[in-house]
């Protein structure tokens, strides 16, 4: 141990004053570190959140709906039976004041609302819950809405306006609700009433076709737990009618989406730190070859190969550490940064906060990586021979041929190194395909870039004598002997592979979140419109110029509830597109022709007079998760 120390004591001295030349590869151990520590924390940071706050999220221990119709006086009872129970009914709805019109989110809610968080509004006080500004006044219920519709309506605070037969107050200005999280996008400004006043409004039905009326029941449980109190709701009604969520289940579609997102983030830190290691790689073997002579003068006097190596190991794993610990603190500060940023863009409590764990395992990434990069360059040093102190400036390094490559003593250490990576990859995503792919998709790169290199060097070999010289020495320059081509190639090559893995991944998260709206997204989108309204804008359309396409259709919604006869609710192992489908409701579309962009895959588009048993149409990707075939049976 103590010849050990004295080694390494050697190296570090040997390294002062040269630290400036090393900024390069401190900065792509840095980079790549950085992004998987950010990416980390901030995950954990969510999931905490979420797993903390879903009962906050939700509004309540447990949640039960009913879509159309409100609980009856029996179902009402068994609810309130189970404990503390709030009544939100969510729908939409068109605001008017004079000539101007709204396409409201319309939550009438009891004086309950909320059993858990709070409204926070401007006008009402930390803790007061909103029905103090919703209770009639003189025969006028009050209204807490959206900032967006007092512009929109032309209105100020204390002024009216109608919500179909019932007119309201604007009482206060809406920041945000605790359950907003959980309900997802919103086509309307959200706007606050009681529920009393619905009997005001006359018919509760949406101004856009095909928007449903959902009554939910929000419960603070006495003592069962969810798990039991579902049991028992699901025993005593028609559970095709009710649905059921836990906290986590509401959260489901917010956590689905931030996972597909930290997979994404965690892919290019994974490539940025593959990329910061081939730089390292390259910085190591510069920096080796610029103290070949160094080496050689320890060779001659009775340094040994492992002597070689402890030297230059330790000064690469002093500048790997520095590299890794100013990535960490890239990541835990970012991660301080952005919490409270993505709290406040979800509506959801992210303290800023440093996860330390997530911040290790990416120390751990760096640390292999810094080690698995330099490993093959440093061996090359204990190559380096005394009598290269008796040759001219300019001697190459000595190569590593296959036969070395497969050396127990260089084989095992890299194995470990990378094992270790692809370890911490899968401990992190939580997806061994997805890791599985990508180790494969960096080897075959890897191969085919070296095996270009090698292909380039021969064929210029083979060419004949050009005459000019200077082009004959720049080609000769390739293929010759120590000759770099081979890492430029793999440097540059690797860098454009990552380059097109994170665009080709920024498409598809694209389409995972947006399905074909990035591509195919209208320039305009009109809500809300009544027949004549759409006429209108239809001969508009064909007037202007401007407009290239114009297009109208109703628009249904509607939940699965089974496929083949299966309860969708029990279906949990299908794809994620078949997930969307199966997660609550979806707009549903009528069409009589085939739209031109479809093609039908299999089966045939039905006739335009059609008129008989109910039909859909499916995206064969959904067809395929599901495992459904032409003639199978979904109902919603």
């Amino acid at each position: 141990m103590n010849r050990l120390g004295g080694w390494m004591r050697v190296g570090l001295s040997d390294l002062r004053g040269d630290m400036r030349r090393f900024g390069i590869l401190i900065a792509c151990l840095a980079l790549g570190t950085g992004v998987i520590a950010a990416v980390g924390s901030v995950g954990a940071g969510f999931v905490q959140a979420v797993e903390r706050d879903a009962t906050t999220m939700m509004g309540g221990d447990l949640g039960a709906a009913l879509s159309e119709r409100a609980a009856n006086a029996e179902e009402l009872d068994f609810l309130q039976s189970l404990g503390e129970i709030t009544h939100v009914v969510d729908t939409t709805a068109r605001g008017v004041a004079g000539e101007n019109t709204v396409f409201l989110d319309l939550l009438a809610v009891d004086e309950n609302y909320p059993l858990r968080g709070e409204v926070k509004s401007p006008q009402l006080l930390p803790g007061q819950k909103p029905d103090v500004l919703l209770v009639e006044t003189n025969g006028i219920y009050g209204a807490i809405v959206d900032p967006v519709l007092l512009d929109r309506l032309g209105l100020d605070l204390g002024e009216r306006f109608f919500i179909g037969q019932a007119e309201f107050e604007i009482r206060g200005t809406l920041i945000s609700v605790p359950d907003s999280a959980v309900r997802g996008f919103q086509l309307g400004l959200t706007t606050l009433i009681p529920t009393k006043a619905l009997e005001k409004i006359g018919e509760l039905r949406s101004p856009m076709p095909g928007l449903l009326t959902h009554y939910r029941y929000k419960i603070i449980l006495d003592e069962l737990t969810y798990e039991e109190a579902a049991a028992a709701i699901a025993q005593r009604f028609d559970d095709e009618e009710w649905e059921v969520r836990s906290p986590r289940e509401a959260a489901g579609d917010l956590v689905h989406f931030y996972d597909l997102f930290s997979r994404f983030l965690m892919i290019v830190g994974l490539s940025s730190l593959l990329v910061g290691g081939v730089g390292v790689s390259n910085g190591v073997s510069a920096y080796i070859s610029e103290r070949q002579r160094s080496i050689a003068t320890l060779r001659s006097l009775g340094a040994t190969g492992p002597r070689i190596l402890v030297h230059f190991l330790t000064q690469i794993g002093v500048l790997t550490l520095v590299g890794v610990a100013l990535g960490v603190a890239f990541g835990a500060i970012a991660s301080l940064i952005l919490l409270p940023f993505v709290g406040n863009a979800i509506n959801i409590n992210l303290p800023a906060l440093i996860d330390f764990p997530s911040l290790l395992t990416a120390a751990g990434f760096g640390i292999l990586a810094g080690f698995a990069f330099s490993y093959l360059p440093l061996m090359r040093a204990q190559k380096v021979s005394p009598a290269l102190l008796f040759r001219s400036l300019g001697a190459t390094m000595p190569q590593t041929d296959w036969r070395t490559m497969l050396k127990v003593q260089v084989v095992v250490p890299i194995l470990i190194a990378g094992g270790g990576i692809f370890w911490l990859a899968v401990l992190t995503t939580n997806r061994l395909s997805l890791v599985a792919y990508y180790t494969l998709g960096v080897i075959a790169s890897f191969v085919l870039l070296r095996g270009s290199g090698w292909l380039l060097q021969q064929g210029l070999r083979k060419v004949p004598p050009i005459p000019l010289a200077s082009v004959r020495n720049a080609l000769r320059n390739i293929y010759h002997p120590g000759s770099s081509a081979p890492v430029v190639i793999v440097s540059i090559g690797m860098g454009l592979a990552m380059l097109l893995v994170i665009a080709l991944l920024n498409n598809n998260l694209q389409s995972q979140l947006l399905g074909a709206v990035s591509r195919d997204a209208p320039t305009f989108v009109a809500l809300d419109l009544f027949p004549d309204e759409v006429e209108a804008l239809k001969r508009l359309s064909q007037q202007d110029e401007n407009i290239v396409e114009f297009q109208s259709s109703a628009m249904l919604s509607g939940s699965v509830s089974k496929v083949n006869g299966v309860d969708a609710a029990t279906l949990t192992d299908v794809g994620e597109e078949a997930m969307f489908l199966l997660s609550g409701e979806i707009p549903l579309t009528g069409a009589r022709e085939m739209p031109p962009a479809t093609t039908a895959i299999e089966g045939e588009w039905w006739p335009a007079d059609y008129d008989g048993p109910q039909l859909v149409s499916l995206r064969q990707t959904i067809k395929s998760q599901l495992g459904v075939k032409v003639g199978d049976t979904i109902q919603f």
